[in-house]
Order: C-alpha cells, then structure tokens, then sequence
C-alpha cells in the first residue's frame, strides 16, 4: 500500500487538476490512504479535494471521506458526504450503513435500524453474487455483514435502555405521588 500510495500521489502531482488521470490518480491515493488507516491525511485529502473534483469523483471519494470523518469524529463532515451518496443516488449498501451509524449516533433509533435492514438487503444481493466468485471478494461484505448484526445489537440494548429508564422515572413518579397523598 505504501509504494501504490507514493505512484499515485505522484500521479496527482503530474496530472492538470479536473482532469480524469488527476481524479483516477486522486481515488487511488484515497483508497491507499484508506487502506493504510491514515485518516487524518485521508481526510485533509478528501477535503481540499473535494470541490475540485468533478460528481463521478465525488460519488467514489464520498465513501471514503466519510469514513474518515467517522474515525475522526466529525460527524458534520460525515453527515455532508453520507448526504452526498443519497443525493447522487450512488449510496447502496456503504450509504445505508454510514447513515446508521449516524443515526446511531444521533440517537434515532427507529432510523438506525431501518438504515441497517437497508443495508442489509442491499448487500444480500451483492453478496450472492460475490461468494458465487471467490471467499477474497465476499470477505470484505462478510466483515460488513458482522457490523450490521453488531449495529443491530446496539440498536436494541439502546431502545432497552430508553425503556428502562421510561419505566423508572414512570415508576418513581408513581411513588412520589403515592407519597404525597400520605
């Protein structure tokens, strides 16, 4: 990943900006950087790129700057490029599982789960396809599908959590008042 990663930003340094070498160069650099966990430079990347490029570009470098927004912890930026994939239309399962995990994150639980049988759906199709071919190529949507099941259980300790404390404070009211007829 680290000689792939240097041909490409060399690439990009060659190549006139705007132009299709440049934006092959640039997703390349962006997928190398992705690979190799360097999220803050994936990051800075994707973001002084970002309005360089062109929408195709856009639609394949939204996945990964979201994701390094995620890692980072800028759920604004997340939200702008999960965003993006919806409104391009070009969002599929990758889509249906960042907004999970935002909606997760902003506590909408119902759309949490709804993104998550979304993403699910999706990659079922994908992923029969995929097995059909070879374990290496399902092996990254096999990890996705563990992920969702995780999200899933996430989802569901949380809703319990929300009843719980419903109940308790349903409960605490009751005896307050109970208390106050004494």
């Amino acid at each position: 990943w680290d000689d792939a990663l240097k041909a490409y930003e060399r690439k990009v340094e060659s190549t006139k900006p705007g132009s299709q070498p440049h934006a092959e160069a640039l997703l390349g650099q962006c997928r190398c950087l992705a690979a190799l966990a360097e999220w803050e430079t994936l990051f800075a990347v994707c973001r002084k790129e970002w309005s360089r490029v062109e929408p195709p570009a856009r639609r394949s470098m939204a996945p990964v700057a979201a994701h390094a927004a995620w890692q980072l912890g800028d759920w604004d930026q997340m939200r702008n490029y999960v965003n993006f994939m919806s409104h391009s239309h070009s969002a599929g399962a990758e889509g249906a599982f960042l907004s999970a995990v935002l909606d997760l994150h902003e506590g909408d639980l119902e759309s949490a789960a709804e993104a998550t049988e979304r993403a699910r759906e999706l990659l079922g199709a994908d992923m029969s396809a995929l097995v059909g071919e070879s374990y290496e190529r399902a092996y990254a949507d096999m990890v996705r599908v563990q992920q969702l099941t995780e999200l899933e259980e996430i989802v569901i300790v949380k809703a319990a959590e929300r009843a719980t404390k419903s109940m308790h404070c349903f409960i605490s009211n009751q005896m307050l008042r109970n208390l106050s007829l004494i």
